[in-house]
C-alpha cells in the first residue's frame, strides 16, 4: 500500500501491531500472585489492553482514509493484510487445539 501510492502513512499500522502483544507478555513475565486462583491476577486487564490496542489495527487505516491521508485502495490493502493475518492465526489456533485422533474439519476416522 505504501509503495504503490508513494505514501508511507499506512506504516502507522505498525505502531498498534507492535504494542498489541505487550500486555500479554507482561502478564506472562509477572507470574501469578494468588496460588489458589484459577486465573492469573491481571488477566482481564491484559485482555482488555490487548483488545484496545489491537482495535487500532482496524481503526488506523480507516482514520487515515477518513482524514484523506491515504487512498481507499491503500486502506483496503492494509485491512486485507490484517484480515489475512487474523485468518492465519485463527487457523493455526484451530489446528493446534483439535485432538490428535480427529481428521480434517473435526470428522473422526
Amino acid at each position: 500500500a505504501c509503495v504503490l501510492y508513494h505514501n508511507f502513512a499506512p506504516l502507522y499500522i505498525l505502531i498498534p501491531a507492535a504494542l498489541t502483544p505487550i500486555p500479554a507478555v507482561l502478564l506472562q513475565l509477572g507470574g501469578s500472585d494468588d496460588p489458589f486462583g484459577s486465573s492469573p491476577r491481571g488477566l482481564h486487564w491484559a485482555q482488555f489492553a490487548s483488545s484496545f490496542l489491537g482495535s487500532g489495527l482496524v481503526a488506523v487505516p480507516i482514520l487515515l482514509h477518513t482524514t484523506g491521508t491515504i487512498e481507499l485502495e491503500a486502506m483496503g490493502l492494509s485491512l486485507g493484510g490484517f484480515a489475512l493475518l487474523a485468518a492465519s492465526f485463527g487457523a493455526a489456533a484451530y489446528l493446534q487445539r483439535r485432538g490428535d485422533d480427529e481428521t480434517l474439519l473435526g470428522i473422526g476416522a
